[in-house]
């Protein structure tokens, strides 16, 4: 079963975001800063690539692109992501959602917030096991852990 738009060719396309952040320290209204968009200064499959900054400074926090996709016959989802150099520093990691649709939305604790983003230099595949059966919902992104601004590259979401 294919994604629609996996390589982000057609900006986000297909993809809905979505984000669990903490607020801003002293403003209960606000939630930090997020942003979602395409880039083609790098890409591990066609010229475009997924690029998500998140404002750590008040807590854990995480956004992703979603897709309701048919999880029928489906074991693994990939997903290529990429670091500049390898870090000993865990400060993004790699988040993903294969599963029911759930009523009320997903939430970071939904999440297999599994491994590093930084665990290598250049591109890397990681890959993860699917176990629903039918449609469900497929989310990729990324997760924050340190008290800090950061930005990753994901490309090349697919189902196999």
């Amino acid at each position: 079963m294919a994604l629609a738009n996996g390589s982000f060719e057609s900006g986000l396309d297909s993809w809905t975001v979505g984000k669990d952040l903490p607020e801003k320290p002293g403003d209960s209204d606000e939630k930090v800063d997020s942003d979602v968009g395409v880039v083609t200064s790098q890409a591990s499959d066609g010229a475009s690539a997924l690029e998500i900054f998140i404002d750590g400074s008040a807590d854990d926090g995480t956004v992703w692109v979603q897709q309701e996709a048919d999880l029928s016959d489906v074991s693994t989802l990939k997903v290529d992501g990429y670091s500049e150099q390898n870090s000993f520093n865990t400060i993004l990691e790699v988040s993903t959602y294969t599963g029911p649709v759930p009523e009320d939305g997903l939430v970071e604790t939904d999440f297999v917030t599994e491994p590093s983003l930084w665990d290598h230099e250049g591109w890397k595949t990681y890959e993860y096991d699917v176990d629903h059966d039918g449609t469900g919902l497929v989310a990729v992104g990324l997760n924050i852990i340190w008290e800090t601004g950061a930005a990753g590259i994901l490309d090349n979401i697919r189902l196999e």
